[in-house]
């Protein structure tokens, strides 16, 4: 994470990248790409609610209904 810390420069101008990154691991956190990719979102939606610039995994997370698309 100390990598995206760093300002990066584009046409002339000195950019601050922030990230946050939500994990989700098959088949530990979901058993299928949909679901999968839904409980990684929840993460990364924790990580913005504590402030971003930091991981979360979905293990750490209670688990939800599936969304239906």
């Amino acid at each position: 994470m100390a990598c995206c810390d760093l300002p990066i420069e584009l046409l002339g101008q000195e950019l601050q990248v922030g990230v946050s990154i939500g994990v989700a691991l098959f088949p530990d956190d979901a058993d299928d790409i949909v679901v999968l990719r839904q409980r990684a979102d929840q993460a990364m939606y924790r990580v913005k609610q504590r402030g971003k610039g930091s991981v979360c995994s979905a293990a750490e997370l209670p688990i939800e209904p599936p969304v239906s698309a």
